[in-house]
């Protein structure tokens, strides 16, 4: 969603669009995930592979090796809009009054980040995360491909045990244990990707249609901000096989040459970043509730994409979403 070291598809002339649009798509569905927070239709449906999803595609992603710390180490670019949408966010949320938290403690709490902070700083856990999950992976490698799924899995553990504990830790850095299985799993689905068309249709339908059927039969939804982790052993399966599905979708996709609509949909996702972290602050401002208006979702969705858009093309993209101005070019 939100790595600024993604490089073009090599065989595409361009980013892979299909996992632009994957990203998009699951963009959307975290929006809808906090608009309609109450629902449970969208907590059986929508939660159960959402911000898992993203975890998996930066493993998916990723292109370093246990031998290329310092490479890896360009993620913490990451961290600049991360603090420039806290201090733009937060210098607004001050001259409001900070709501009910305008104290010491309430601006502590925003500023040790993870679950401690909540609307409009809703979703900056999952840059912390990120980061420290993909350091972590990185490192860890270095010992065995083995040695991140042992953390994980243990992570996983102690989580599942206490989880309000393991949320407590300041910037998702404790979350961010349990949430290295679906990174190792997006490294290992990468290098083990099917080729040819057939197949691929083959595994995404051997994956998505199983978990359709477990999320229908109520298989309980991830809420890794809060540690919570869902069905023991169920919900990650159910997790995972989602995540499979939809970057077997993004190769069909990418059989499809359709360089216009490949541009717009690679820039729509290069604003990930920008649109994951203010979206929030929009629905702060219109006071949306949490049983969701469609009003507030097209706010949510619009507002922070068309400023992002706007600043793709501007000196302070490295700063507000951790990349490179986009260099122009004819849609």
């Amino acid at each position: 969603m939100i790595s600024s070291t993604d490089k073009p598809s090599p065989d595409a002339g361009c980013r892979s669009w299909g996992v632009d649009m994957v990203r998009v798509v699951g963009i959307i569905a975290i929006i809808v995930g906090h608009v309609w927070a109450d629902s449970a239709t969208v907590r059986q449906w929508i939660y159960p592979w959402s911000v898992p999803l993203f975890f998996f595609l930066s493993g998916y992603l990723d292109r370093t090796s246990g031998a290329t710390l310092l490479r890896s180490i360009r993620c913490l670019s990451l961290l600049l809009p991360y603090v420039s949408w806290l201090i733009v966010i937060g210098a607004a949320w001050v001259a409001s009054g900070c709501g009910s938290r305008c104290s010491t403690a309430g601006i502590a709490e925003v500023l040790l980040g993870g679950a401690h902070a909540t609307r409009p700083f809703s979703t900056f856990w999952f840059v912390t995360a990120l980061v420290v999950v993909r350091l972590s992976v990185v490192v860890l490698s270095r010992a065995g491909a083995w040695v991140p799924w042992l953390v994980g899995a243990i992570g996983w553990a102690l989580t599942a045990l206490w989880p309000s504990t393991v949320a407590a830790v300041p910037f998702a850095a404790g979350v961010a244990v349990p949430a290295m299985v679906f990174f190792a799993a997006g490294r290992v689905v990468q290098r083990a990707r099917a080729v040819r068309p057939l197949m691929v249709v083959l595994v995404a339908g051997g994956a998505l249609a199983p978990a359709v059927v477990m999320m229908a039969s109520g298989v309980a939804p991830f809420d890794l901000k809060y540690g919570q982790l869902g069905t023991p052993f169920l919900s990650a399966v159910c997790a995972l096989l989602v995540c499979v599905g939809a970057v077997c979708v993004a190769q069909l996709l990418d059989q499809v040459r359709a360089s216009r609509v490949c541009s717009a949909v690679s820039a729509l996702a290069v604003c990930g970043v920008g649109v994951v972290l203010t979206h929030p602050a929009v629905l702060w401002v219109l006071d949306v509730p949490t049983s969701g208006s469609w009003t507030g979702f097209a706010a949510a969705c619009v507002v922070p994409w068309v400023v992002m858009l706007a600043l793709l093309r501007t000196r302070a993209a490295p700063l507000l979403l951790g990349r490179p101005p986009l260099v122009r070019r004819s849609w």
